[in-house]
């Protein structure tokens, strides 16, 4: 932890600046338990996901708080566990979370209201979007990603998970970590 915050390293060139987030005293948006995901969105926003605060905290480019979405809790909207977040080609926040779902939110106005709960039939750890695509790891699943419509439609599973003859190799593959 820096003494100015954490440092989120958002994607982007090595020349892109860096925006700097998150206090360990503050205000409530500025207080981070920790960075789990983040994702940055075509109008520079980045969004930060402290799941154990059970938030996405969304700052612009030059940190400044814009807003905060979601809460713990298990209906539509709120967190259970947050795991990932993606934003989609038309700039809407997805968040997967522990329940099996992913709560899809759209910017209206300055903020963002929930659009819809997907439910899947596992829960994701890792999720990119691609096109109108959802591509997810879920959780015990044997095929390594599985492919949706942004409904939820399910499309297809592709590829399986590595497995060597060194047992520490496959714990970690098991545990996304290689």
């Amino acid at each position: 932890i820096e003494p100015a915050g954490l440092r989120a390293l958002m994607a982007g060139p090595q020349s892109a600046p860096k925006t700097v987030y998150g206090k360990l005293e503050g205000r409530e948006h500025e207080v981070l338990a920790g960075i789990d995901d983040f994702a940055t969105d075509s109008l520079g926003r980045r969004y930060v996901l402290d799941a154990a605060n059970s938030v996405v905290r969304v700052v612009d480019r030059d940190g400044a708080h814009v807003t905060t979405v979601g809460r713990a809790g298990q209906g539509p909207g709120d967190f259970h566990h947050a795991r990932a977040i993606a934003i989609d080609d038309r700039q809407r926040l997805l968040v997967s979370d522990m329940l099996r779902r992913i709560h899809r939110f759209e910017w209206q106005d300055d903020r963002f209201d929930l659009d819809t709960v997907l439910s899947l039939s596992a829960s994701p750890l890792t999720m990119c979007t691609m096109d109108s695509l959802i591509v997810a790891q879920l959780e015990s699943d044997s095929s390594v990603l599985q492919v949706y419509r942004d409904d939820g439609t399910h499309l297809r599973g592709f590829g399986r998970v590595y497995e060597s003859e060194l047992p520490f190799l496959n714990i970690g593959a098991g545990h996304a970590l290689l």
